[in-house]
């Protein structure tokens, strides 16, 4: 299988996981859902670097550590954009919505932890 085809299933199995899993509800850390839902796009440290990023992919997962772009984001956006996905936001269409798959509790664990990545706040 070509490195085009793996990554293209790859990402809709994730899709898949994402629309028909239920809420986890598992009581993971934020860091732990970072491991398991973001990193293989957005890298270990939310640089944009995770091992789908790669120029067949389509689109430039967003650098989580950006201060500048993630600054002028409330918290509740980034977390809309987490639960709602890329295409409900207008932003690529690859990035999956996560929002039947994680609890309102961790997706503001993620927001807090992406806060922690770029060490930024929303400043308008």
């Amino acid at each position: 299988m070509s490195e085009a085809r793996a990554l293209c299933a790859s990402a809709i199995a994730i899709v898949i996981l994402a629309i028909t899993s239920p809420n986890s509800a598992l009581g993971l850390s934020a860091r732990e859902n970072f491991q398991r839902y973001c990193v293989q796009c957005h890298g270990p440290e939310g640089r944009g670097d995770g091992v789908n990023a790669t120029k067949d992919l389509g689109a430039t997962p967003k650098d989580l550590t950006n201060a500048e772009g993630l600054g002028r984001l409330t918290d509740d956006r980034v977390g809309e954009i987490i639960a709602k996905g890329g295409a409900r936001n207008e932003l690529s269409p690859l990035m999956p919505p996560w929002g039947n798959t994680l609890t309102g509790e961790e997706i503001r664990g993620l927001v807090r932890l992406i806060r922690d990545l770029c060490k930024c706040t929303f400043k308008p």
